[in-house]
């Protein structure tokens, strides 16, 4: 009797172990596509920035605001320079007091200008993060756009050496240049 009531309890744990496995079997099996195979695709991620005209466009924005910041700073430290060289000239002829208050200005204007600089230069670093993550955004789109269509499962950064994710794929999966033609026809 025993026996009999082990062999049923190994029975219902058989039953109920299958129970529970059959839904997930079940399940992968309605995803997978109907020929049994998936698609996979490479993309070469470094490429597409390389040559994404939008990007190359905000880039071109981004220097000229960069060099017209850059020639506000410079003006700013040519007046701290020539100040300096005129103190050096009239100071063995001013009084301790105009030579303190002298000095006191270029200083104070040298700490205007660092932290002028300071700010221009976190303000491109904010605006080049910003520019590099709505076309990295654009990029992810394509992807997914180009994926979809063509019916792909998976696809995968392909950036060439040895830090890219994929070490060796055929030419006929990299989507790269499909990728790159939706995302400059879309500007």
């Amino acid at each position: 009797m025993l026996a009999h009531s082990i062999g049923f309890l190994r029975g219902i744990l058989v039953l109920a172990l299958g129970m529970a496995i059959l839904p997930g079997v079940a399940l992968a099996q309605q995803s997978a596509p109907a020929s049994g195979e998936y698609r996979i695709a490479v993309a070469d991620v470094q490429a597409l920035l390389a040559d994404y005209n939008k990007r190359q466009q905000l880039y071109n924005q981004l220097e000229s605001e960069v060099e017209s910041r850059q020639r506000e700073i410079d003006q700013l430290s040519s007046q701290i320079e020539a100040a300096r060289q005129q103190y050096e000239q009239q100071a063995p002829n001013m009084t301790e007091a105009q030579r303190i208050e002298r000095r006191n200005q270029i200083e104070s204007d040298y700490l205007t200008y660092t932290a002028e600089l300071r700010r221009n230069q976190n303000y491109i670093d904010s605006r080049e993060e910003g520019v590099l993550r709505e076309v990295l955004a654009d990029i992810q789109a394509a992807i997914e756009r180009v994926a979809i269509q063509d019916n792909y499962h998976l696809v995968l950064n392909a950036q060439p050496g040895p830090r890219g994710s994929v070490l060796y794929h055929s030419a006929t999966i990299d989507i790269t240049s499909r990728v790159l033609a939706v995302l400059n026809s879309a500007n």
